[in-house]
């Protein structure tokens, strides 16, 4: 299960853009931690007076970054990078829930073609048997007819079953890449008991909303635009000969500005309410679906207890009265509905240990588990 997951996320499209998130991520991180606040500035300028008088000048502005900011960024960062890493998990996750469902869709058509065969195949002794009869002169030849027609109407009931089952396998390469699984395989994705507090769902909202007050917390440290250091040269002529070169430098410290600032403060911590509250729903669905997948679970092992004993009954009723028309105590349709009978009950229970396979895994997905 853990390598067709892996197959899965190689082909998915969801898993390129959470690998593509999360070099993003570290982009950001690593500009979190510069002493700049921003991108840095050269001014240059020229001035020519009367005569040969002339004033040339170069100087860079440099936004700096302030102590309290910079860590404001750097927890940005950090929290970046972890919701990242949270939803590179949760999209795993996703992707591992596609794979349980495509594997238990292989078994339970399966289940099926096999058990049409087998009835398609007890239906061929029977019309064998039948027409041996008939050349006996035990039978007439309209049970000949009618269980040949049985015979051919279940040949075409595994027909369709094969092809069921044939484009199960065809769903399961185009997900995975992969050929189709050994029935052994789907057996091995059982849930177990663990708390679902490190369900990569839960963990993606979670990650979101620290995000969401980390970047709040960092519009509310920059709610003033930084100060600028300027570095600068300037050279000074008169005329030939007279060239004086000095260096200056210089603080620029802008203010004012908090009332400018504040909407995008309003709409950062609009947005950390907002991941709040998709938080708080994230854990309400989980536990909700993990509620479901144990009645889901809990019916299912009902339902294949209950199958057995039908399917025990019907098979062994099937074979009372196949005994008793091979010795001509009873008629051809009453062993044909005894068949039928035992074929669905057959089929009933076929259908219910793959959907008790199929409960277990999406109880192990509920649970948040990754093969």
């Amino acid at each position: 299960m853990a390598q067709a997951v892996d197959a899965a996320w190689q082909r998915a499209v969801s898993a390129a853009e959470a690998d593509g998130g999360r070099e993003r991520a570290d982009a950001r991180r690593a500009l979190a931690g510069s002493l700049l606040a921003g991108a840095p500035a050269i001014e240059l300028s020229h001035r020519a007076g009367q005569g040969d008088s002339r004033e040339s000048e170069v100087a860079t502005a440099l936004p700096l970054a302030m102590p309290g900011v910079r860590s404001a960024r750097q927890a940005a960062g950090d929290a970046d990078v972890a919701l990242a890493d949270a939803h590179r998990r949760h999209t795993r996750w996703q992707i591992a829930g596609q794979v349980r469902d495509a594997v238990w869709a292989i078994e339970a058509a399966r289940a099926d073609e096999a058990q049409a065969k087998a009835h398609a195949s007890t239906l061929e002794q029977v019309a064998s048997d039948v027409e041996r009869r008939v050349r006996a002169g035990d039978l007439a030849r309209a049970d000949h007819l009618s269980a040949r027609s049985e015979a051919l109407a279940a040949q075409a009931v595994h027909r369709e079953a094969a092809l069921k089952l044939a484009d199960a396998h065809r769903q399961w390469t185009l997900l995975t890449g992969l050929a189709a699984p050994a029935s052994a395989l789907a057996g091995a994705d059982n849930g177990d008991g663990n708390t679902i507090e490190s369900h990569p769902a839960l963990q993606s909202a979670s990650r979101a909303l620290e995000q969401a007050r980390r970047n709040a917390d960092l519009v509310t440290a920059t709610r003033r635009d930084p100060p600028e250091l300027r570095v600068g040269l300037r050279q000074e002529a008169d005329g030939p000969g007279t060239s004086r070169t000095s260096a200056g430098i210089g603080v620029r410290i802008p203010f004012g500005a908090d009332v400018r600032n504040r909407p995008r403060e309003t709409e950062a911590w609009t947005a950390v309410t907002l991941a709040q509250r998709q938080s708080d729903n994230a854990r309400l669905r989980v536990e909700a679906d993990l509620a479901q997948a144990k009645a889901v679970l809990e019916a299912a092992q009902a339902r294949v207890q209950a199958e057995e004993t039908r399917d025990a009954l019907t098979r062994e009723r099937s074979q009372l009265v196949r005994k008793a028309f091979n010795a001509g105590d009873m008629g051809l349709p009453d062993l044909l509905r005894a068949l039928a009978t035992a074929s669905t009950a057959q089929a009933d229970l076929a259908r219910a240990r793959a959907a008790l396979g199929l409960a277990q895994s999406r109880l192990a997905h509920a649970q948040g588990i990754t093969p």
